[in-house]
């Protein structure tokens, strides 16, 4: 939430969003929604509200949470580590053509 799938995600291009993954676009510009992609939900709001709005509707539906030794949460911060490894690789990488990583990492 809170971010576009834009340059950032190389438009969702490329190995930076898993082909099968499922995305619920919550946007707050009807005329933004599925800009970039055809989302598989689309929730048409300021991100802070819609959130709330689930966050309640989660806990009517007594939706059990995880834990932080669960698996998938074990296996997220796996993930997290992994990227901030390669996004300083990136942030090094002196390629011709430049990469946005090294040269933003320059203007820092």
């Amino acid at each position: 939430m809170g971010a576009r799938l834009n340059w950032m995600f190389h438009f969702e291009q490329g190995p930076r969003i898993n082909p099968n993954a499922k995305i619920i676009q919550v946007e707050i510009l009807p005329e933004q929604c599925h800009v970039n992609r055809i989302a598989d939900v689309t929730l048409v709001g300021d991100c802070k509200i819609v959130l709330r709005q689930l966050i309640s509707a989660w806990k009517i539906q007594h939706v059990t949470s995880f834990t932080t030794e669960c698996d998938w949460w074990k296996s997220l911060k796996q993930n997290v580590a992994s990227n901030q490894a390669n996004l300083e690789k990136k942030c090094k990488e002196e390629t011709t053509p430049l990469g946005y990583h090294f040269t933003l990492k320059q203007i820092e």
